[in-house]
Formats: C-alpha cells, structure tokens, sequence
C-alpha cells in the first residue's frame, strides 16, 4: 500500500519544516489503515487529492501555517468523504494554543458547539443555558464542569493529600467525577434521581435531592450543579442539601441564570414540554433564575458568597461571565 510523506525534496530543501511534514505523514498513514472499505478508501482519495505534504510554507517551519493550509480545505474534505471526518483527524484540525482541557490536557483553538439556541434565552442572556462554544473535542467536558473543577483545584485546593474528605455530587458529571475517583477521598457519593431513558454509572445512586438518605452534618463538600433549575420545589431541595452539609464547609450551587432579569421567573401551569421550551429554555426546566438567586440561597438558610474566576482562568475554556455561587452553612 502506498504511503505519504515519501518526498525527499522537500524535507531536504527545508530542514525545518521536515519535521512538521513527519506529523502530517503520520496522521495521513494513521487515518488510512491497510483496509478497502469504502470509508477508508475515501480519505485516501481526500489526502492524495489535496497533496497534504506538498504544502506551501510561506514560512518555513511554521505548524500554525501547516494547520491553517489544512483548515482552509476543510469543507471540500467534507464534501468528499461525505460529511464524515474521523475523530484523529478533527483533533488534528482543531488543535492549537488558546485553550487547554483541565481533564484531558488537549490543546485548541476553539472549542465545540453545545447548548439551545432558544429565542428566551437569547433575549434574557441566560448564562450557562445559551448556545456557545464551551466543549472539549476530545473529552467532551463543558465550560461549567471546568468551571466547578478548577474552583475546587486552585482555589479551595481539595486535590491536596487529604484525602480524608467526604463529598457529595448531585448529578455528576462524567470528567469531574473520574477526577474525583481517581484522587481517592474517603467518601464520595454520586446522586441522581433516575430519569427514564438515561444510563448512569454503577458508582451512582438514586438519590432524590428533596429527601437525601444521610443524617445532618455528613459532608464537607456538596458540588449541585445546574440541577435546582428543574426542581419545582427548589427552596426544598436547597435546604435539604444544607441540611447534610457540615457546619463551615461549602456547598457549590450552580444554575443557568439570566444576565439581564432581577427577578425569577417560574409559571407551575407550564407541563407541556414543548411549552417549557420556549418559556424556559429546555423541556424540563421550570423556571429561569433572575439576579435575586441569591436570595433564594439565603433563604435556604446559606451564607453565600458570588465570585467570578472565569476571567482569571480563560485558558481552561470557561464561560468568563459565569459566577460560581460558594454556600456555607
């Protein structure tokens, strides 16, 4: 089987960039494995058809030049292999230097699309609800799971060798919970309440956040993270979880929350799905957070702190006008 990279022209003409040609002959190899599918045989036609190692270094050595000559050509690629980029290679497309994954350590220039392009949540500049470009391509963690996990990795330093806290995650997501397995504390409980249709981990249990089965005072750190929005009993959930919360320890509490309302708004007679979605913003949310979230904290019975750390660590991807809302009891 033929394989690319095999002009010796060019990296003897231009040392530096030989090295460059390398990693782009090693993906083209890896992308077209000694197969026929019809899959495979397309990429093949698509590497020899642009002549990826011919590239024009305008300056020489240059792999921001090598990654923008390929970018450029990106959607003919696409229309060529009918839409179907392999994983390896959209890795290779998107990486760059302007953000890194705190899980993954992989490095792009932007980052996926995820969230609902919503009329309300546009008029209402709904934080953390709005569509926005906040995945990782490798991994798949968001702007609001990296927002929790660095809070708790350089500001409350939870990841130091002490292991003996015990914490509890409502909802957890998939890269900040391994993280927290794999640091091994001595009691982490995962709770969710089981929705039809969706799998969860075997670390996780059914746990419904109004009636929490473990006695007051048991953890030092609760992480709640955009769950209270679909809870018509909010105010109950809210005093639930300070009530297994230990006495000066925090609890984190994140909801979408709109930039430009005071007020909350909730309307109960809204069931229909179709109708949460566009009062609300997604089908089973019940109500869009105003400013006066905070009163609802407080009403709770927390003392609440509201900070913003997103515009000091905008190189893990964050969504910089997110606060992180810290609840002590």
């Amino acid at each position: 089987m033929e394989h690319f990279g095999q002009n010796k022209t060019f990296g003897s003409k231009y040392p530096i960039a030989s090295t460059i040609t390398d990693k782009i002959r090693r993906l083209a190899n890896s992308c077209i494995p000694d197969s026929h599918s019809k899959h495979n045989l397309s990429w093949k036609g698509a590497f020899k058809h642009w002549h990826f190692l011919r590239l024009n270094f305008s300056v020489v050595g240059k792999w921001d030049v090598a990654i923008e000559s390929i970018k450029s050509k990106k959607q003919q690629l696409q229309k060529i292999t009918g839409n179907k980029l392999p994983p390896r290679f959209k890795l290779f497309l998107h990486r760059g230097v302007k953000y890194i994954c705190p899980f993954c350590n992989y490095t792009s220039n932007s980052l996926l699309p995820m969230g609902h392009d919503v009329e309300v949540l546009r008029e209402k500049q709904v934080i953390g609800g709005n569509r926005r470009r906040c995945k990782c391509y490798k991994c798949g963690s968001t702007d609001r799971e990296r927002l929790i996990y660095i809070y708790l990795r350089e500001k409350v330093r939870i990841f130091s060798s002490d292991k003996t806290k015990s914490i509890l995650h409502i909802s957890p997501e998939k890269n900040l919970s391994q993280k927290i397995i794999d640091f091994g504390f001595s009691e982490y409980v995962c709770g969710d309440l089981f929705a039809e249709g969706y799998k969860y981990p075997e670390h996780v249990q059914k746990i419904d956040v109004l009636d929490i089965p473990y006695s007051d005072n048991t953890f030092d750190v609760i992480i709640c993270n955009h769950v209270l929005e679909h809870i018509p009993s909010d105010l109950l959930a809210i005093k639930e979880l300070r009530r297994v919360l230990k006495r000066g320890k925090q609890a984190i509490l994140q909801v979408p929350i709109s930039k430009n309302s005071e007020k909350t708004f909730e309307d109960f007679s809204v069931t229909d799905p179709e109708q949460r979605k566009k009062i609300f913003g997604q089908f089973d949310h019940v109500r869009i957070y105003g400013q006066d979230y905070i009163k609802r904290l407080e009403e709770g019975g927390f003392k609440v702190t509201r900070a913003n750390i997103s515009r000091e660590f905008m190189k893990y991807g964050l969504n910089k006008d997110e606060d992180i809302f810290v609840c002590e009891k």
